[in-house]
């Protein structure tokens, strides 16, 4: 699993070595779903789609995609990053695999402050070339 991780934005520039450390740092967990199979998510966690395809669902994008002519806004495939507000329910469209991880030490530094660490900070917070897709269930406050 770790060398196949650097095609995803996320990991890109931590080697396959440093990967191995960070993974049991941010509690990374491979979540394995088949077609119509549900996982439920809260905004406690973060998580990259490997592999297939999900959707996530709860009222407020079920809403604001029975509202758009796009309705696919809440369907997310390889190299999407999954970050909510707010309580969602994935259901996996195709077989999918997730690399499920928990959010606060994918956005904060552990004790040793490691460099590749700090890259995957940097690698969640840098804009990519639409390939990674942060979903948010609210809107962010206007300031």
């Amino acid at each position: 699993m770790y060398a196949s991780l650097n095609e995803y934005h996320l990991f890109q520039g931590i080697s396959p070595k440093d990967q191995q450390m960070l993974l049991p740092c941010i509690n990374a967990r491979l979540a394995a779903l088949q077609p119509g199979q549900t996982l439920p998510w809260g905004p406690e966690s973060a998580g990259l789609v490997l592999d297939g395809r999900c959707t996530a669902a709860d009222g407020s994008i079920a809403a604001e995609s029975a509202s758009h002519e796009n309705s696919s806004a809440a369907d997310f495939g390889p190299n999407s990053l999954l970050l909510f507000d707010a309580p969602v329910m994935l259901s996996a469209r195709e077989p999918c695999l997730i690399l499920r991880m928990d959010r606060h030490m994918m956005f904060s530094p552990c004790w040793f402050s490691c460099s590749f660490h700090h890259r995957l900070m940097s690698n969640a917070a840098e804009p990519t070339t639409g390939r990674c897709t942060c979903r948010r269930t609210e809107p962010p406050a206007h300031t």
